[in-house]
């Protein structure tokens, strides 16, 4: 019954349709989202942004007044319950699907751990015809699998989520297939891949190398959780320091709940520079010649997506999403998670052979106009919300 109205007005339609985005915040929607809101609407679609009106990063009056600006309707409304036991809260789920019942949306996008569930939940009772999930990050698909394990309500409500969905879209295929194996989706579910948020290369053009003669920077830029990996950039910086005279190293992003202690892991003197808070990261990266990520874990990490744009040579690691945005000696190096050592090796060869960092800065320049177009990504996200 629900997939009815999508045979009727499905991909390539010139009926106006209407799209419901259910995110973990108004920020969030604008830093991931905003290109594929802003083809929504060109397509002469509604859309309305559905968020959570408390969260870890208040959404501003700012935001939310950016966010209407494109077009976009906005609907707020609480958790009451911080975590995943929210989702066994019936009165959540009946506030969301009222918003649906109300607003009519023809399909529903969720995506964040706790909104896609409630999202695909709400929708199903709303009996919205046409219901997409979006499963974006493994540290969230990793506390839900250890939840199955042991038997947990959580997992059970992810798992109903992905089983009401038309359509469940990870960022990355090493995502889906784990969540297979752990039996939370179904053998015959409908599966994409999308590439991330992807990154306008269009707008964005190379940036110009920094003169070398000034030593050589590397560059994180990252929110300071021992999860992204900000801990190893540290000492590895501190240990190529010893023996590279020249290098620098920046730091960037703003703290996260566990803040580390910088100076005590040695990113302290001359040949360090700690920007605390959020920044533009082009800005620092014109500043830069290669663009470290050491995360242990991403569904696709943006801030890699804006190096290879602009043209940047990248380690990160041998893990999900980040080793897709590699090709090992080409454009950059690989490492395992969690490994300084070897960590502290990759940025040991970029300045052996300084050299091969413009050869380097273009491949990484093409890999993003192949790979990572956004206007790619959006065009697959909007092929799968039948738009």
């Amino acid at each position: 019954m629900r997939d009815s109205r999508v045979g009727k007005r499905g991909a390539g339609s010139m009926t106006s349709q209407r799209l419901a985005m259910v995110a973990p915040s108004v920020t969030s929607a604008l830093r991931l989202r905003h290109s594929l809101l802003a083809e929504v609407l060109a397509r002469g679609h509604r859309v309305v942004c559905i968020a959570p009106e408390s969260t870890e990063r208040e959404q501003s009056v700012e935001e939310v007044s950016r966010l209407t600006s494109l077009g976009v309707e906005y609907r707020g409304f609480s958790f009451d319950t911080p975590g995943l036991s929210f989702l066994n809260n019936f009165r959540v789920t009946t506030a969301l699907r009222d918003i649906f019942r109300e607003w009519k949306p023809d399909v529903v996008l969720g995506y964040g751990p706790q909104e896609l569930v409630i999202a695909a939940l709400a929708a199903k009772r709303a009996k919205v015809p046409r219901i997409v999930t979006l499963c974006n990050d493994l540290p969230d698909f990793l506390k839900l699998i250890e939840s199955a394990e042991a038997g947990r309500p959580s997992a059970a409500a992810f798992k109903r989520a992905l089983a009401a969905s038309d359509q469940i879209v990870f960022h990355n295929s090493d995502h889906a297939k784990l969540v297979a194996e752990h039996g939370l989706i179904k053998s015959d579910a409908k599966i994409s891949i999308v590439a991330g948020k992807g990154v306008d290369v269009e707008s964005q053009p190379v940036l110009e190398l920094p003169d070398l003669a000034q030593g050589l920077v590397f560059l994180m830029v990252a929110r300071q959780d021992p999860i992204r990996g900000v801990g190893d950039y540290m000492q590895a910086a501190w240990r190529v320091s010893k023996t590279a005279q020249a290098a620098k190293f920046i730091l960037a992003g703003p703290r996260g709940k566990q803040p580390l202690d910088v100076a005590g892991l040695g990113f302290k003197g001359p040949a360090f520079e700690w920007i605390d808070g959020d920044v533009e990261v082009r800005d620092v990266l014109s500043r830069a010649h290669v663009y470290v990520c050491p995360s242990h874990s991403e569904g696709m990490p943006p801030t890699v997506l804006e190096a290879l744009a602009a043209g940047r040579p990248i380690i990160t690691t041998d893990t999900p999403g980040c080793r897709e945005t590699v090709d090992e000696t080409v454009n950059g190096y690989l490492v395992p998670r969690g490994d300084v050592a070897s960590l502290a090796q990759a940025m040991e060869a970029v300045l052996k052979r300084p050299d091969l960092i413009p050869t380097m800065a273009r491949a990484s320049r093409l890999k993003a106009e192949r790979r990572f177009d956004q206007r790619q990504v959006n065009a697959a996200l909007v092929s799968v919300l039948g738009l």
